[in-house]
């Protein structure tokens, strides 16, 4: 009996132990970000996560992680990997639809080059998906290779768009030069 019950106890302080390392969370000023997720059938890592600054005053808009199916330092070999990635923004101030649709517009034209005009009317699905959030509020953005980018805001998904070179350039705005933030680089490449 004593054999017994030690062995329950061991069992379930094993389990609460596995529990508490598969629920460890990365946080950053207050946001966390879980180490892991499944997303679309796969286990993702957390490769990095950070803080996107806006306005003058630079104050903290919204914490982003990246998750990959393996952890990497080298953007390149991330934008190029047929591999499913999954960016998550936590939002910590109210950032409006038009600062939204701005940073996507800037971005696009920044990163797209020549394929700007052939990704325009998927840039527009994307502004159309796009709402003001507010603290606590996220939005999900998750590509996966040969079918494109599915959009999720505040827990409702909103579509696929379709095809891989708007998803690549959607992810080069975080990651290829020049990045929305080098700081934010940096933090999701997990260099910092």
């Amino acid at each position: 009996m004593k054999r017994a019950i030690r062995t329950v106890l061991a069992l379930g302080l094993l389990s609460f132990w596995v529990a508490a390392a598969v629920g460890q969370a990365k946080e950053i000023s207050g946001v966390k970000f879980p180490d892991e997720m499944q997303v679309e059938g796969k286990a993702l890592v957390l490769n990095g996560a950070g803080f996107r600054e806006g306005g003058v005053s630079r104050t903290k808009a919204f914490a982003v992680g990246l998750y990959l199916e393996s952890k990497s330092k080298n953007q390149i070999k991330i934008l190029r990997a047929k591999e499913v990635k999954h960016l998550l923004l936590k939002f910590v101030a109210i950032v409006s639809r038009e600062s939204l649709v701005e940073l996507w517009n800037v971005g696009f034209k920044q990163h797209a080059g020549d394929q700007f005009a052939a990704l325009s009317d998927r840039l527009k699905t994307l502004n159309g998906y796009m709402s003001s959030l507010n603290p606590a509020d996220s939005a999900e953005f998750t590509h996966v290779p040969g079918k494109g980018l599915s959009v999720m805001v505040k827990g409702d998904p909103k579509g696929l768009i379709e095809g891989d070179d708007f998803a690549k350039v959607f992810f080069a705005i975080w990651l290829d030069s020049p990045p929305l933030e080098f700081k934010l680089r940096n933090n999701l490449l997990g260099r910092q």
